[in-house]
């Protein structure tokens, strides 16, 4: 993509006069007030691959964990402990034994979450040193609960952590929907 320098022809640039010189990426990262129109304006002065280079940096243009510390190595490996989740009014579930398989490669740990029935998916957490988090949506497949036999839950959030003692804890919240019913959740396991 090439870019285009033109001179402001006014004392004032508007903002469409900057969008027309910056490529779209970095000019959605950019605020569009008229003050930093101005400061965008000015910017204009210095050499474009520098101003590219710097707005790129700021907006995180790259996927290299953004100078955050690598994960501990100490994650990877298959980790096995009790799984529970918990849904206020609807009870808490026990598997008392899985297993939890993780690799890291840099800032990225990788895993599966799976459901009662085996469905399983493969995630990305990203995270630093003792730290990563996964987002998203993974829903299970729908299951009988008591009198209900269409609860599905979709899990939104999981946290690994590493702890000092050698163990892992994964955190995670999600909501449990049925039979015109839905409930905030959260999961835990701990493996060793």
């Amino acid at each position: 993509m090439a870019l285009v320098r033109r001179e402001p022809q006014t004392a004032k640039a508007t903002t469409a006069d900057i969008e027309g010189e910056l490529p779209s990426p970095v000019f959605m990262c950019a605020a569009s007030t008229r003050a930093s129109a101005r400061r965008r304006t000015r910017m204009k002065r210095y050499p474009t691959g520098l101003v590219v280079a710097l707005l790129m940096a700021s907006c995180g243009g790259g996927n290299d964990g953004g100078g955050m510390t690598p994960l501990d190595a100490a994650f990877a490996k298959t980790w096995s402990g009790p799984f529970s989740m918990t849904c206020p009014g609807a009870g808490t579930t026990v598997v008392p034994a899985g297993t939890l398989p993780i690799t890291v490669s840099g800032n990225d740990l990788m895993t599966r979450l799976a459901c009662t029935d085996g469905t399983i998916l493969n995630v990305t957490a990203t995270g630093s040193g003792s730290t990563a988090t996964w987002t998203g949506s993974f829903s299970c497949p729908p299951t009988a609960l008591g009198t209900c036999s269409t609860w599905v839950f979709t899990r939104t959030s999981v946290t690994f952590t590493l702890n000092s003692n050698g163990t892992l804890t994964a955190s995670g919240v999600g909501k449990l929907v049925g039979c015109g019913t839905s409930v905030d959740c959260t999961t835990s396991f701990t493996g060793t």
